[in-house]
């Protein structure tokens, strides 16, 4: 039945304190009988019992048991042909004496409970426990939890029972009824004892092993195995005591034994059809069917009686067929680990550690919220970025008039999908940034600078690309140069960053003021323009006027102090010509102004000086400014979409844009209806242009800016502070995974006998890892989810009442799913993470280690 070869076995191999348990081990067991591994301790018995029950591990040499390999199939093996009686019981607890016997059934696939019950109930009357089925194990007297273990490892009939010590823990009397029930079982299946009495040896066994030093020095047959007799000191014979008869009409009393001291009083009283006695001596114990001590009937009697108990045991046990199982080492459902979970964390007598478990996962829930909404702003700003810059727009190096002139023919052909050029000065790293003006009020003024971030982008566009968009607010006609609309994607950045709760819907944007980034005009201000549209479009943009568009670029393109429009009061001028304004004699070196008449050439166009007023001798010199300038009304607009070459009798020798430095680059903005089409006409087009210039860190500027570039460009802008966060985010919540693999791991600790319980009794490692992760989420359901949905409804209803809470947190549903996700996957993992560790080791190792 059972065939060891060449089995060695070590305890701290490789280390100083080795120890070789098992030397060379040669064995081969019958299928039926009682063999004893007999020998001193420390002799290896222990460990030799394990390595045949698959407890145990070996370094050489094979098992086999009914011709399988222990190694191959060792959980298999062990629920199929094996049951194994612990010398310390290694009964669950938690568990009634009925289910821990039926644990043994449904480690073998048995699901039945009719079968469950029957079986169950019948190994329990065999020895004598069926009363105790009800009782929790720590209720029981030790031989009465070694029965048990007993009827444990009989109840699927197994082919084999392993016995450690059987008797290590009992009574003499308890002993001999062990041992002889051990005895009668040995007759149908062989059993295997490890024990160090050589009375019961001797007495029982039918075939003796002997070990010494972890080797088998002797195998020996033993014939005397008639058993041992001993009287229970619990058992009463009433045969053997004197005995008296007590009759009445309505009671009988049978008196046994020496004379009392003084009357027992009783009293029977019969009501209402039933019975009550009231015993009024002190001193006297009433015996029911549940009591250690038992009356039989007649007198002690020795061989004979254990023969007929014997007979009495082979018929209860012939009642009781093998078990065909499958399925072996599943012992835990998916409902009967949820329910596990919720005992083990809301039981009634709760200890101080799991109140404290429940409210420390629930706060690293809470905790987790807050702090992944805080670094969700990186997400946020990764998530926004198709919205930070317009898909339709380009930029180009325009260094001269070839450029230009090439871009104005392009604006007029349909196949380049051109429809709006502007002039930018500068390298361009993206669309304008405008802010919004929310007026000054008498205890503050709330207007928001960038430091803030009360701002958003746009591209500056024609109001006629607006006129045919949908209308969502205001008007999309018929504007002022001062007036403006707003996409709806450049009102939403508004509306969104907007701290305060009257600014937030379109129509509350309808009359504000907006300014642009270092926009100046001739005077040194910022001036503003009044919002008065939106209209639905994705791209982010602002519209205006073509005098309101030359208005922004002329000043910041070609200086403050060279191109101007008329004011108010001013005469106005025809087209092609120009009025001088002076304010000195002569330029800076020395040159003659032009006269009247005379042509000069602004960005390549040509203008006619009409007019010249000398304010050089006038107090109103620096009425306007105090550099010579030109009015040019009729062409104003133009100077904003066209570059070329200038006179130098315009500027002087201050000629400011002769690009000698990077930042007077001049680029030309080119939105396209066709972004494709645009794409491949700039890139045919201007294929050989390029920026003499490097930027402060060598870099090379592109002559050519797609929208993919620009997109790259805001990535490359936001790439330091989303690293920055997402790595303080793996941060924290690698700490808080250490704290959640630290809680789980301090629960374990008070779990690790019931583990080696249910290791040795057969439950396979994956029903184990099973059990705990199912339990795990029972935990994560009941406490982190608590925590989690908590703070989470905290946190968006703050987000939505609050706009400043708005914007330091960035919470939406799918990074809310996303942190549930993770947090059910650490729970999990790190539940079940320290059960891995110990699962390890062998169950012997768990049992030997934890001192189970």
């Amino acid at each position: 039945m059972i065939s060891l070869d060449r089995i060695q076995k070590y305890f701290y191999k490789g280390k100083q304190n080795q120890i070789h348990v098992l030397d060379d081990i040669h064995l081969d067991l019958p299928e039926k009988g009682m063999v004893a591994i007999f020998g001193r301790s420390g002799c290896g018995k222990t460990t030799l019992l394990n390595v045949m029950g698959g407890l145990d591990n070996v370094e050489h040499g094979s098992i086999e048991v009914n011709g399988e390999d222990m190694k191959k199939h060792r959980d298999a093996v062990r629920n199929r042909y094996i049951g194994y009686v612990f010398q310390n019981y290694n009964l669950n607890k938690e568990e009634t004496v009925f289910d821990n016997v039926a644990d043994a059934l449904r480690l073998c696939g048995i699901r039945d409970n009719e079968e469950i019950r029957q079986r169950v109930n019948g190994v329990l009357r065999c020895v004598d426990m069926e009363r105790f089925a009800g009782r929790l194990p720590d209720n029981l007297s030790g031989g009465q939890q070694q029965r048990v273990a007993i009827a444990r490892a009989l109840v699927k009939k197994p082919q084999i029972i392993l016995a450690d010590e059987p008797t290590g823990n009992l009574d003499e009397g308890n002993t001999l009824k062990v041992m002889d029930l051990l005895k009668r079982i040995a007759q149908d299946c062989l059993v295997v004892l490890v024990t160090h009495e050589a009375d019961l040896v001797d007495y029982y066994c039918d075939q003796v092993v002997e070990l010494s030093d972890g080797k088998v020095v002797n195998i020996r047959e033993n014939a005397a195995t008639a058993g041992l007799t001993s009287r229970n000191k619990n058992d009463i014979f009433l045969g053997e005591l004197a005995k008296e008869d007590m009759a009445g009409d309505f009671a009988q009393i049978d008196y046994y034994g020496e004379k009392p001291q003084e009357p027992v009083r009783l009293r029977i009283v019969q009501y209402h059809g039933k019975t009550y006695l009231q015993v009024n001596t002190p001193r006297i114990q009433i015996l029911d069917e549940s009591s250690e001590i038992h009356l039989r009937e007649g007198v002690f009697q020795t061989h004979e009686e254990k023969e007929r108990l014997e007979d009495d045991l082979s018929d209860k046990l012939a009642l009781i067929p093998p078990v065909e199982g499958k399925n072996y080492g599943r012992l835990f459902s998916w409902w009967g680990s949820v329910k596990s979970g919720y005992t083990s964390l809301f039981q009634k007598n709760t200890k101080r550690g799991k109140k404290l478990l429940r409210r420390s996962m629930a706060l690293v829930g809470a905790i987790l919220v807050f702090f992944t909404a805080l670094f969700g702003v990186a997400f946020q700003k990764m998530s926004q970025t198709d919205k930070s810059y317009n898909h339709n727009t380009f930029y180009v190096y325009t260094p001269g008039e070839d450029v230009s002139n090439r871009l104005q023919e392009a604006l007029s052909d349909p196949a380049s999908g051109i429809d709006s050029l502007t002039l930018v000065r500068s390298y361009p790293e993206g669309d304008e940034t405008i802010y919004l003006e929310e007026g000054d009020f008498e205890t503050f003024s709330p207007q928001v600078y960038a430091t803030s971030g009360y701002s958003t982008n746009a591209v500056i566009l024609k109001n006629s690309l607006a006129e045919s968009l949908p209308l969502e607010a205001g008007k999309n006609t018929l504007l002022e140069p001062g007036e403006v609309i707003l996409s709806t994607t450049s009102a939403d950045g508004f509306l969104y960053k907007s701290p305060l709760g009257y600014i937030s819907d379109y129509e509350d944007l309808i009359g504000m003021e907006i300014y642009f980034s270092g926009s100046y005009n001739r005077f040194g201000e910022m001036p503003t323009y009044r919002i008065a549209g939106i209209v639905k479009s994705r791209e982010p943009a602002v519209y205006m006027t073509p005098m309101g568009i030359a208005n922004y670029t002329v000043p910041s393109v070609y200086s403050n102090w060279v191109v101007f429009p008329l004011s108010a009061s001013d005469a106005p001028i025809r087209e092609g010509e120009t009025r001088l304004v002076i304010n000195y004699k002569y330029n800076s070196d020395g040159t003659e102004l032009p006269s009247v008449g005379q042509t000069i050439r602004i960005s390549g166009l040509p203008f006619v000086v009409s007019e010249i007023i000398d304010l050089s001798d006038s107090d109103d010199n620096y009425a306007y400014d105090a550099w010579n300038y030109y009015v040019c009304e009729a062409d104003y607009a133009r100077l904003a979409t066209v570059r070329g070459e200038t006179d130098k009798s315009v500027y002087g020798p201050y000629y400011y844009l002769e690009e000698e430095y990077a930042y007077n680059c001049i680029y030309t903005v080119v939105h396209s209806s066709n972004p494709e089409a645009t794409k491949a006409f700039l890139n045919e087009a201007f294929s050989t242009l390029k920026v003499p210039f490097e930027s402060d860190y060598g870099a090379q500027y592109n002559a050519i800016l797609t929208p993919d570039m620009i997109r790259s460009d805001i990535y490359d802008q936001f790439s330091g502070s989303i690293i920055s966060n997402l790595i303080s985010m793996a941060v924290f919540l690698g700490v808080m995974s250490l704290c959640v693999f630290f809680i789980m791991r301090s629960s374990l600790m008070g779990r690790v006998r019931e583990i080696g319980v249910y290791r040795a009794i057969g439950v396979s490692r994956k029903n184990l890892l099973f059990r705990f992760g199912v339990e795990s989420s029972v935990l994560f359901t009941l406490t982190v989810f608590v925590g989690f949905a908590i703070s989470s409804g905290i946190l968006l209803w703050w987000s939505a009442s609050s706009r400043l809470m708005g914007s330091l947190f960035y919470y939406p549903v799918w990074l809310a799913v996303l942190l549930l996700a993770f947090l059910l996957v650490v729970c999990i993992f790190f539940g079940v993470l320290p059960v891995l560790f110990l699962l390890r080791k062998t169950p012997s190792e768990i049992l030997r280690k934890y001192d189970i």
